[in-house]
């Protein structure tokens, strides 16, 4: 186990959190570069899966849709500021 990251409890987070984590993470900066360089109409899931190296279900667990990608882009622009 590891400590948390800033943004939630402060404790200890499981592998399995750590590295749900990371893969938002992947999914994040994956699409972010497709959404730049493709647009994001064009961009499909399975483009972004594709590139992450993940399953289309692993996307869907961590976004219920590609739109819902947008809701965490400003959530994490958010944190930044």
């Amino acid at each position: 186990m590891i400590p948390t990251w800033s943004g939630e409890k402060r404790g200890i987070i499981s592998l399995r959190e750590k590295k749900k984590h990371e893969t938002r993470n992947r999914i994040f900066e994956v699409s972010a570069r497709l959404f730049r360089e493709k647009g994001f109409k064009n961009t499909t899931v399975d483009e972004i899966t594709k590139e992450a190296g993940i399953a289309k279900g692993t996307f869907f667990n961590s976004f219920l849709t590609k739109e819902a990608l947008l809701f965490y882009f400003r959530q994490q622009n958010e944190e930044l500021v």
